[in-house]
């Protein structure tokens, strides 16, 4: 294949924040590793990478809804003077030859409110997500994206993800791809348990028979609470010897709070934020990942 100029867009660029940026960092890395020339348009870097091309893209702090308005029209401006052979948004940009969504927009905020416990949190989510300017923006950007005739294609994660789109944004099937995730085989190999196992079980503090992975930075969105919940019926039925290792990052004081009351404190333990994924893969026997939603779990698949 002849080697491509190619343009990323994305607000953070940055594989710690979460699966998009995750994505996004790994094709900027494997498309610069084939040989093509590779262009970051980003409004916060995690550190630049050669043999990438990084390209700040201001945008305003506050108030969030200008936030991504001016980050969407910043980056279009900012694209114009490249002359490249192909253009990624991956996330909400208002111009893109291929379209990379990260998630399903409806059913993501049908799940997210599913996951306040309270039915008047949940009552209480959904309307100011009615009334707020950055939803307002955000639905703007997105119908700018779906009604563009230059966006050639849009890659979807998975089957769920194309349905939500042809349902809600009235996209004809054939222009919307499902590419799945990848993930580096020999990096999350099983034989990394045999190398790296005792040695991780100590920097996570884990040292019972038994670890159980959770593993998200959305706490409520990825089933924390469920966990906790799990983890005190083990302790009701009489077992021992097993430790719920909680790795992200996030609030984690409601959920200490959460584990005092069902009295399963001493079973939990919270590790963080960790950068090196397959060593904590390495220390657990069991991932439990009761999340209420996700496109296409880059977890799960690890």
């Amino acid at each position: 294949m002849k080697p491509m100029k190619v343009a990323i867009v994305i607000h953070k660029f940055d594989a710690g924040k979460g699966g998009a940026e995750r994505f996004a960092t790994d094709l900027a890395n494997s498309m610069a590793e084939e040989g093509h020339e590779v262009h970051v348009y980003a409004n916060s870097f995690q550190e630049a990478v050669s043999p990438l091309s990084v390209h700040h893209v201001k945008a305003v702090k506050r108030p969030g809804f200008l936030h991504d308005i001016t980050f969407a029209s910043n980056s279009s401006k900012a694209l114009q003077t490249g002359r490249y052979d192909a253009v990624v948004g991956i996330n909400r940009t208002f111009h893109q030859d291929i379209f990379a969504l990260p998630s399903a927009t409806q059913t993501w905020y049908r799940q997210n409110a599913k996951s306040y416990h309270s039915p008047l949190l949940r009552h209480l989510r959904t309307i100011t997500r009615a009334v707020s300017p950055k939803q307002w923006s955000l639905s703007y950007i997105e119908r700018c994206i779906y009604s563009d005739t230059r966006t050639i294609k849009i890659v979807a994660n998975s089957t769920m993800v194309k349905e939500d789109i042809i349902k809600h944004q009235r996209v004809p099937p054939d222009k919307i791809e499902v590419v799945y995730h990848g993930v580096e085989l020999e990096r999350f190999h099983p034989r990394n348990r045999v190398k790296l196992r005792e040695e991780a079980r100590a920097e996570l503090s884990a040292d019972s028979d038994k670890v159980i992975l959770f593993v998200g930075h959305n706490f409520r969105l990825k089933g924390l609470n469920p966990f906790i919940k799990v983890i005190s019926i083990l302790k009701k039925r009489g077992l021992s010897g097993f430790k719920g290792v909680v790795v992200g990052r996030g609030k984690s004081k409601p959920f200490l709070k959460l584990a005092q009351r069902l009295d399963c404190p001493e079973f939990i333990n919270f590790a963080g934020a960790q950068a090196d994924m397959p060593r904590v893969y390495a220390a657990g026997d069991l991932l439990l990942q009761p999340t209420y939603y996700d496109a296409c779990s880059l977890t799960t698949l690890e």
